[in-house]
């Protein structure tokens, strides 16, 4: 909401434009299934009615990827913790909110069912999902180079140098990221 997304191109100029506006509807798609600040978000509906029945692709994808990430950190990355940080964030008592953690208890379908007192957040996850999206979309034009930055960056070819910097001390060191 609000970010800024910035891919840097190695090729072509002509093909520049049409991939602009499929980079442009990838994102809108991703937001439109995942994104909690727009109340008729797929995400936001499964939250407010604990069910949705017609869940969009891009929300089964990030189910079926969380699920993934859940069973390869033993549980420690879990979507369901929405609860709780809207609680802390609200000064209330989180233990209500953390009982209601646990990703086995969401029944995915369709349609995906939440238990009593579950809601999601891909807070952890829609980003990268989303930079992976505009790199296949960029390979698919006939990219070969090209860094995606939308917070979460994604590289096609490369190499690239990528600065970590703290705002207090400027730039503290410099990584090199490559991709297929």
């Amino acid at each position: 909401r609000g970010g800024t997304v910035r891919v840097g191109l190695r090729g072509p100029r002509d093909l520049a434009q049409d991939v602009a506006t499929r980079i442009g509807a990838a994102i809108a798609e991703v937001e439109a299934a995942a994104s909690l600040f727009n109340s008729d978000s797929a995400l936001s509906r499964l939250n407010a009615a604990g069910r949705l029945d017609d869940p969009p692709p891009v929300l089964l994808d990030l189910m079926r990827l969380s699920g993934e990430m859940h069973a390869m950190t033993d549980g420690r990355f879990d979507p369901t913790i929405q609860p709780l940080w809207r609680a802390l964030a609200e000064g209330r008592d989180p233990a209500p909110a953390h009982a209601a953690i646990g990703l086995a208890r969401v029944q995915v379908g369709p349609p995906i069912r939440l238990d009593k007192g579950q809601a999601l957040t891909f807070n952890g996850i829609a980003q990268g999902y989303a930079a992976d999206r505009v790199r296949g979309l960029l390979q698919e034009a006939g990219y070969r180079d090209a860094l995606v930055d939308m917070g979460e960056f994604a590289a096609l070819g490369g190499p690239f140098h990528i600065s970590i910097e703290d705002p207090a001390l400027g730039g503290i060191a410099t990584r090199r990221l490559s991709g297929n």
